[in-house]
């Protein structure tokens, strides 16, 4: 036999190796992303469902919500409190899902349906007096989005 035959050989099989793994590699970095995606999208969906369930199994936290929402200066300090504390969470939770989205982590149509939630809260009286008060405590991107659903 020939060696420059043998080395032929070889050398193509080598390649074929190459081309595999970087097509295995592909497909794993493929399947990874898609399961970081959704462990995201779950991961934000807990955190919004348990504040939801929360907020409806506490029937005066349910008032101060709604009344917050409504007319927030009606509340008495308690209250303002309280509906700063639960709009801070559900804020929390809307914050890291915008956060995932602008990282590419969660699909446009399923951060419409936060950002839909977000703009019920942005033009509310309760909503406008939080972010007036507690803007510092959340990032640029995230009340730059709430001041462009607050007026649009």
């Amino acid at each position: 036999m020939d060696w420059d035959i043998i080395t032929a050989a070889a050398e193509m099989v080598g390649a074929f190796a190459v081309v595999a793994s970087l097509a295995y590699l592909g497909l794993q970095t493929r399947n990874s992303a898609m399961e970081d995606q959704a462990r995201t999208i779950h991961d934000c969906s807990v955190a919004f469902s348990v504040w939801q369930n929360s907020l409806a199994l506490d029937p005066m936290a349910t008032k101060v919500w709604l009344n917050g929402h409504k007319d927030y200066s009606g509340l008495d300090e308690v209250e303002a409190l309280q509906f700063m504390l639960l709009l801070g969470a559900v804020c929390r939770i809307m914050e890291n899902a915008f956060l995932q989205f602008l990282a590419g982590r969660m699909e446009a149509d399923i951060w419409e349906t936060y950002r839909a939630t977000m703009r019920v809260h942005a033009n509310s009286t309760g909503g406008m007096q939080y972010i007036e008060t507690r803007h510092v405590h959340h990032t640029k991107e995230f009340i730059t989005m709430w001041q462009e659903l607050s007026t649009g």
